[in-house]
């Protein structure tokens, strides 16, 4: 059994500066163990289409004994930015996200999953959304 760890990764990027902070449990290789993250964002809201970002998930590895596959949950939070020619209705999008995936083999995993986004694009018009997300990994 390993002691929980907190990786903090700090970078400048073109509109700013991001951040994040992941932390997770590692109980064994072999057992089922989860893996909790926090990821924090800031860009100058004056220079940036999106100004804060914050999101926090988990992973749960191994579900129902399946050793190579993994059942994931998170939630986004952003706020939009003022910079010259943008317009939001809204001063925030929230997106929650689910996910199983499955190890068909070595190569191939298949990740369906869904998403709920409240005020997307921080438009008024835009009804929230209702997205599923069928992903296909092949790996060399």
């Amino acid at each position: 059994m390993t002691a929980p760890s907190l990786f903090h990764y700090r970078f400048l990027c073109s509109s700013g500066i991001e951040s994040a902070f992941t932390t997770g449990y590692d109980q064994s290789p072999r057992t089922s163990s989860q893996m909790a993250f926090v990821q924090s964002g800031y860009a100058d809201p004056q220079m940036s289409i999106f100004g804060n970002h914050v999101g926090v998930g988990i992973v749960w590895p191994y579900p129902f004994g399946r050793t190579n596959d993994s059942i994931g949950a998170g939630a986004t939070l952003i706020t939009f930015g003022h910079c010259p020619g943008t317009s939001f209705d809204y001063d925030t999008e929230t997106a929650f996200e689910f996910y199983y995936k499955f190890r068909v083999n070595r190569f191939l995993s298949i990740s369906p999953g869904t998403q709920f986004v409240r005020y997307p694009g921080g438009m008024r018009g835009q009804a929230n959304a209702l997205v599923f997300t069928p992903r296909v990994t092949v790996t060399f």
